[in-house]
Order: structure tokens, then C-alpha cells, then sequence
């Protein structure tokens, strides 16, 4: 693994740069307190903010005296990604580190990691299957499957691509003719398509067929390409 062209590992100086934080948070043995766990990380972190992790730690509500043992999945993870923000480190990656959040603790935490990307602007690298609960966090989508670029596009761009009609089936096909379709279901006379193209164009077309048009979430993008039924 490369940073800046330099390797990571037996690296302190590239090392010192990153911050990786997984669910767990990596932290010091779970038996010492919150408190400890963040001395701990301060020390250990050129450019640790504990005027983030207090702030971190006030929404999170989490007690400095209580042991990391003691805490909850949910609390664990709160925990790690107030370690993960607080440490300010210019290449920050967050691996799953949400997952024992409960939907509002998720919330919080992608509002916080917003804030404080913008006040201190940095690589973030967020991996989740969520996605589009953090669709929004996106500025440039890539999507990567088996290795295959499949897709780089800037989030607008790609939240105007994606659209579902529905209507009888000789109109549906008629619409989405030289379209790619990215799947098809069929119910009855009616025919269900999602494809992949300028909004304009296609709405001009469902219109024209007298079809029900919707557009589809980045979520569904994804999905439908990376889909081993998308062989284009």
C-alpha cells in the first residue's frame, strides 16, 4: 500500500498521516475508561482535536469515567468515530465504523463528519453498505466492481441518470428503445424497467407514451450496475 507514493508500513511518518478507525475503534484494552481510551489516542496523534472529541462526546453522550467494557455496541462505535474525527488526521478512513448506530446516532455521526470535514477539508474514505443514507456526504461517485471501473461521475450527474416507468408493455418497450435498461419485471400487461440516461430524454419518451416515470436513488444505481444481470 502506497500514500503520496511512499509505503505505509514500517513507515512513521506515512503512518502518522492516517487514521484507520473499524467498528471496534481499535482500542486500548476495553477494561480502562473513555477517558483513557482518549489520552490514549491524543498521544498517539499529531493532530488530535479535543476540542472535537469533547464536542464528540457531549452528542454522543458518552462518560469519560465509564469503562469501554462497559459500554454498548452502539456506544462502541460512538466511541470510534468520535476517536476517528477527533484525531484530524489527514487521511481519515472510517471501515464500517458505524454499524452498531441506531438511525439516529448515524445521523448524528454523518451530520458531525460533515461539520468537520468542512472546517478542516481532508480525505475521508467512508466504507458502508448504507449508502444512501450518506448519498448526500457524496461529491464524486466511483463504483468499482470485481476489480471492472464501472461508473465515475459527480453525485448530481448521477442522481439525474437513473429512472424507473411503468406502463403496458408495447408503450414501456417502445419508450426505453436504444435506452439501457438495467432491469425489467413484469406484472400482468404491465411492464416495470429501470434504465440509465439523460432524465430529459427519457421523460420526454414516458411522456409521450403516456407512462408512469420516477427517478431512482443512487442506492439503485448502484446496485443495478453492479448486478450480475447488467452484462453492458
Amino acid at each position: 500500500m502506497l500514500v503520496d507514493g511512499a509505503p505505509v508500513f514500517d513507515n512513521e511518518a506515512a503512518t502518522s498521516q492516517i487514521c484507520l478507525i473499524r467498528e471496534s475503534g481499535d482500542m486500548v484494552d476495553s477494561t480502562e475508561t473513555v477517558g483513557y481510551a482518549l489520552e490514549f489516542a491524543a498521544d498517539m496523534r499529531p493532530y488530535w482535536s479535543e476540542a472535537v472529541a469533547g464536542n464528540m462526546l457531549e452528542k454522543f453522550r458518552l462518560d469519560r469515567k465509564k469503562r469501554v467494557s462497559a459500554l454498548s455496541r452502539g456506544q462502541r462505535s460512538a466511541l470510534a468515530s468520535t476517536l476517528g474525527l477527533a484525531a484530524q488526521a489527514p487521511l481519515t478512513i472510517f471501515d464500517e465504523a458505524y454499524l452498531g448506530m441506531d438511525a439516529p446516532t448515524r445521523y448524528a455521526f454523518y451530520d458531525a463528519l460533515l461539520a468537520d470535514y468542512m472546517d478542516n477539508p481532508r480525505l475521508i474514505v467512508l466504507s458502508t453498505h448504507l449508502i444512501e443514507e450518506v448519498a448526500r456526504l457524496f461529491s464524486d461517485i466511483i463504483i468499482i466492481d470485481a476489480g471492472r471501473l464501472v461508473l465515475r461521475e459527480d453525485a448530481e450527474t448521477l442522481q439525474g441518470r437513473g429512472a424507473t416507468l411503468v406502463g403496458p408493455r408495447d408503450a414501456v418497450d417502445r419508450a426505453t428503445a436504444g435506452l439501457r435498461v438495467l432491469s425489467t419485471r413484469d406484472l400482468g400487461p404491465t411492464r416495470s424497467v429501470a434504465v440509465y440516461g439523460e432524465l430529459a430524454d427519457v421523460g420526454q419518451r414516458a411522456r409521450a407514451e403516456n407512462l408512469e416515470m420516477g427517478t431512482m436513488p443512487i442506492q439503485d444505481i448502484f446496485v443495478h450496475l453492479t448486478s450480475e444481470g447488467d452484462q453492458k
